[in-house]
């Protein structure tokens, strides 16, 4: 079967572009490797999408997926994709299952968070070194951990591993924070969470799980030993499924309607936006969505 539309990962924009695509009468696929909802499926707290004062990304999200369900799309979780390749008036996708036909594909596959690349790093990963704190966070109840970054991603999961752990240091390179006013607020009001600015990781160490973490503390060596250690410092865009033009992060160019620069293949939200939002990715996706439709002649 070939579908009109095959959307590449089911997180704010695919759902939002899944959603508009199935209401203008395209079939359309969304294909996602984890979970939809993506990674603000697992935001503990949402207070900057229009309409909501606050609500928890799980409950947003899923709202997200029963409006591109009820209006006829089909999701798939647990189906990577792991190439999107343009052939003679089709795109062919294929996954780690199987290879789909559509006439036209939204990539909305988001981000990754960015690896320091400082030894023992990737031999520890998951070991004592995370990058999802509502994924792993559960495990340190009661035990010291350190929180790597400082944007709004950082202060956030820091302000959630608070709740679980008996203390949370949060690592930082310059020297104060920055992110939203209203999470420093609450940052001041919480009792068991340090701060070490001027700190730079230079090396995890540990045999079978995270031990001792190496710093440079204004220029001096330093180290301290949490349990465990989620690193937020940027993130890396999931592009390298699709030959389009990109920057020189790996962030997929695309004009004001989400055409990439190969005709017929669309992107939208994190993978297009350094600094996406919800409500900027949800934005996103109708654009890409009413593109595609206006591309296929709809």
């Amino acid at each position: 079967m070939a579908w009109d539309v095959i959307i590449v990962g089911a997180g704010v924009a695919g759902l939002s572009a899944a959603m508009q695509a199935s209401r203008l009468g395209l079939s359309c696929l969304v294909l996602e490797k984890l979970v939809a909802g993506g990674g603000a499926c697992l935001t503990k707290q949402v207070e900057n999408y229009p309409g909501y004062e606050s609500i928890d990304g799980w409950t947003l999200t899923r709202k997200f997926e029963a409006q591109a369900l009820e209006a006829g799309a089909e999701i798939r979780d647990s189906e990577e994709v792991l190439k999107v390749l343009p052939a003679e008036g089709e795109v062919r996708v294929a996954t780690a299952k199987e290879e789909l036909t559509a006439r036209a594909v939204i990539i909305a596959s988001g981000t990754r968070e960015k690896m320091l690349n400082v030894r023992g790093e990737k031999r520890l990963r998951g070991m004592g070194v995370h990058y999802c704190a509502p994924c792993a966070g559960y495990s340190y109840k009661n035990k010291r951990v350190a929180v790597v970054g400082n944007n709004d991603h950082a202060i956030a999961n820091a302000l959630f591993l608070a709740e679980i752990a008996s203390e949370v240091t949060i690592i930082f390179e310059e020297e104060r924070l920055r992110a939203e006013k209203p999470l420093l607020e609450k940052l001041k009001e919480v009792q068991n969470v340090a701060l070490l600015p001027n700190a730079r990781v230079t090396a995890f160490s540990g045999e079978e799980r995270l031990e001792e973490v190496s710093l440079s503390v204004a220029g001096e060596p330093r180290t301290i030993k949490p349990d465990g250690v989620f690193i937020y410092t940027d993130r890396v865009p999931n592009s390298e499924i699709v030959d389009v033009e990109k920057d020189a992060e790996g962030y997929i160019l695309v004009d004001c309607d989400m055409q990439t620069s190969v005709k017929g293949i669309f992107a939208c939200g994190g993978v297009v936006r350094r600094n996406a939002r919800i409500a900027s990715s949800a934005g996103d996706g109708m654009v890409a969505a009413l593109s595609a439709a206006e591309f296929l002649g709809v």
